[in-house]
């Protein structure tokens, strides 16, 4: 019998809190008891301090009340424990109100919970198996990934085989009525699909789609086989006005909002594309960043910031093959995948920050930088996802070139795949393991691929030779059409109460030297009043090549600027289709055909 055991006793709605206690029998390894509450989640890199949600903790030995001493934020100490194996029990409330999949919450229709921000871990004990029992009421339904096990009196009660497992597994509660379930098998693996928030949706649809993402996945890395490295898998969906995914081993937990998904009986919205996406994002991380992973996360600190320069390999090299397995899978056209990919490329081409921040050096600054975006972002830095599916594209059409088709970018992932011992492999940060595979299916000094991998990862402001990558394809970049907004003023707003609200300014274009700053509220030009969408007719009409007069609220107080468009160059990013090829991009290449 396991000797840990988490209970969720209890949720209130109405103080939006879980009640969850501990029952465990301690070693004399254990003393003193130290009990840690993560501050990150794995695949979310961003200290989160999840111990601010623990209230009214206790403990008892038996039934001796014991002191919990808090050492530091996340550290709490039992006091005055009796040293021997007298059973202990610990108990806190855990608020849960942030609707995210990286920490938990509760509403009145469902709640979610992300293991490493509801339970503490046992200092010592992070490698015992445990056990999870939950109490759903006033849901009727649990939804994870974890095993079940099959126990009288106990219908919500899961087996884990360390913390780690545990907390890789995130648990969603719900009404029957509230949601979808479906189950279906790929290459011998089980998979399940749970919509909760959206009874209409047409989970029939989504399903069947899941299923060739699935297939295509698998097949991309297990070409031989076929076998996925895990038993069971489950997709997990809540329907909200928000967009995110969060991978873990054998789950996915993500959210959309309703005009992505499918109803039955109608047409399928344009952005379900984009949620079949983030499914096929999230499911190709069971191999790359779940078992594929950067050596420095082997294993886990999750009280502090676990640094590397990788994740333009492990999070935007998943962005491109995103894009390609929704091809190869037949759910979205060549046509569609080069757009998407030119909206990547203008994101980081379409801005100045690539000119100043590495791919590597993001990754390192995701700590401070990726989830704090400030108004300056996008000209002072480059998001390792974009920025990382560049390289990919780049790196695949350079493999298919020079061995003429006959080996892709999938060749060296699976290369590198088929590197683990273990179940899984961590990869060194200066990517050798990457250099390595190239040199050797490629037939190029591993020198040179070592520094061209350094060159593209480690250097700002270095872009690949795209028009020459891209004719060898029949593919050929061109600019954008021309925004005189984006391009012509330099700038990028959101709709506020009506008028445009500055959220980022260009270094160099009109609006940065006019001295137009993030947060400034448009209003007027010339008199005329503006919105999101008049603002560039506006300055057709009133004509480009002088100064006009540009109205505007910063704070409470109105001010107005002189200011004229420049007829600049767009920026270059968008791929298309030149000339049809056959075996090449972005087919499976011809090692795969034959």
């Amino acid at each position: 019998m396991p000797e840990i055991e988490y209970r969720i006793e209890s949720a209130d709605t109405d103080r939006r809190e879980f009640h969850i206690a501990i029952h465990f029998t301690p070693r004399k390894e254990n003393y003193p008891i130290t009990l840690r509450m993560p501050a990150w989640t794995p695949g979310s890199y961003l200290l989160r301090e999840y111990a601010g949600s623990i209230s009214d903790i206790e403990a008892y030995q038996g039934e001796t009340p014991l002191n919990v001493i808090k050492s530091d934020k996340a550290t709490f100490v039992l006091a005055n424990t009796s040293g021997d194996r007298t059973p202990v029990t610990i108990r806190y409330a855990l608020t849960a109100v942030d609707p995210s999949v990286r920490k938990t919450w509760i509403s009145t229709d469902r709640a979610f919970i992300s293991g490493a921000a509801a339970f503490l871990q046992i200092s010592g004990e992070e490698n015992t198996p445990c056990r999870i029992a939950v109490s759903p009421a006033p849901w009727d339904k649990v939804s994870t990934a974890l095993p079940q096990i099959i126990h009288d009196g106990e219908p919500f009660l899961f087996s884990a085989k360390d913390y780690d497992h545990l907390i890789d597994c995130p648990i969603l509660l719900s009404r029957d009525s509230d949601t979808l379930s479906t189950e279906f098998s790929v290459h011998g693996a089980v998979h399940r699909l749970v919509i909760a928030g959206c009874p209409e949706a047409d989970a029939a649809r989504l399903t069947e789609d899941l299923k060739k993402i699935c297939a295509t996945t698998i097949e991309l890395w297990e070409p031989e086989t076929k076998k996925p490295p895990f038993s069971d898998y489950l997709f997990l969906l809540t329907v909200s006005g928000r967009w995110g995914g969060l991978e873990h081993r054998n789950s996915v937990a993500a959210e959309a909002p309703f005009s992505a998904l499918p109803m039955t009986g109608a047409e399928a919205p344009d952005r379900y594309t984009d949620l079949l996406a983030l499914m096929a994002h999230e499911y190709f991380h069971a191999w790359n960043v779940k078992r594929l992973k950067p050596a420095t996360f082997l294993p886990y600190d999750l009280t502090k910031e676990n640094y590397t320069r990788l994740l333009w390999f492990f999070e935007g090299f998943t962005e491109y093959y995103e894009e390609i397995i929704l091809f190869r899978a037949g759910l979205a056209s060549e046509k569609k995948i080069l757009d998407r990919l030119s909206a990547m490329a203008l994101t980081v081409y379409g801005q100045s920050g690539w000119k100043h921040q590495s791919v590597a050096a993001s990754s390192f600054d995701t700590w401070i930088k990726y989830y704090r975006p400030d108004a300056g972002s996008a000209s002072h830095g480059v998001s390792y996802y974009q920025g990382g599916a560049m390289l990919a594209f780049a790196l695949d059409l350079h493999i298919r070139n020079v061995t003429e088709n006959r080996i892709t970018l999938d060749d060296v992932m699976r290369k590198i795949w088929n590197l683990r011992t273990d179940e899984c492999l961590g990869l060194s940060e200066d990517a050798v393991e990457l250099s390595d595979a190239i040199s050797e299916i490629v037939d190029r000094p591993a020198v040179a691929v070592a520094q061209w991998l350094r060159r593209f990862t480690r250097v700002a402001g270095e872009a690949p030779d795209w028009d020459s990558i891209l004719s060898l394809q029949g593919l050929e970049m061109k600019s954008e059409p021309y925004d005189l907004v984006r391009d012509g003023l330099g700038l990028r707003f959101t709709a506020s109460d009506g008028f445009p609200t500055v959220s980022s300014v260009t270094a160099g274009l009109p609006a940065s030297r006019t001295g137009i700053l993030p947060g400034d509220q448009l209003i007027a030009l010339d008199a005329f009043r503006i919105s999101k969408a008049t603002l560039p007719e506006l300055f057709r009409q009133l004509g480009t090549g002088s100064a006009h007069k540009l109205t505007l609220f910063r704070t409470d107080r109105m001010m107005t600027v002189d200011i004229s468009p420049l007829e600049t160059a767009s920026p270059k990013a968008r791929f298309e289709r030149k000339t049809p090829m056959e075996h090449s991009w972005p087919s499976a290449g011809l090692s795969q055909t034959h």
